[in-house]
């Protein structure tokens, strides 16, 4: 049910009756959308939190060996210990195997609220 709920705020936050069911929007797309575009033009105010995340790759002789969901990288004289988010296992690859490195970093936004905006919240009117 992963995005039910964004657009159930934002159905919410435009005043916009939602089904009674909200299994019902799933794999409807076009459904989903024409409630959606009810919406349009109804000023709303998001609430985001940055969630960076990073992944590590190594070229080895052998391959490439990718990590995502990377919480901290410790290169040390004989290997590179990654930690990962999760509460996994951190990995330990040997210097010795590896050609060269990259970590790259993506950050997305998480909405935490969404809400309809008062008119001093408005811009551009």
């Amino acid at each position: 049910m992963r995005g039910v709920g964004k657009v159930l705020r934002l159905l919410r936050a435009a005043r916009l009756a939602a089904p009674d069911d909200p299994r019902r929007l799933l794999g409807r797309i076009h459904d989903t959308c024409q409630r959606l575009e009810r919406a349009l033009g109804t000023p709303v105010v998001l609430h985001l939190r940055s969630r960076p995340r990073l992944r590590f790759r190594a070229w080895t002789e052998t391959g490439i060996e990718e990590v995502e969901d990377v919480a901290e990288v410790v290169e040390e004289i004989d290997a590179y210990w990654i930690r990962r988010h999760g509460g996994l296992l951190p990995l330990r690859i040997p210097r010795d195997r590896i050609v060269r490195t990259s970590t790259e970093r993506e950050t997305r936004f998480e909405v935490l609220h969404i809400e309809r905006a008062e008119p001093s919240q408005r811009t551009g009117t």
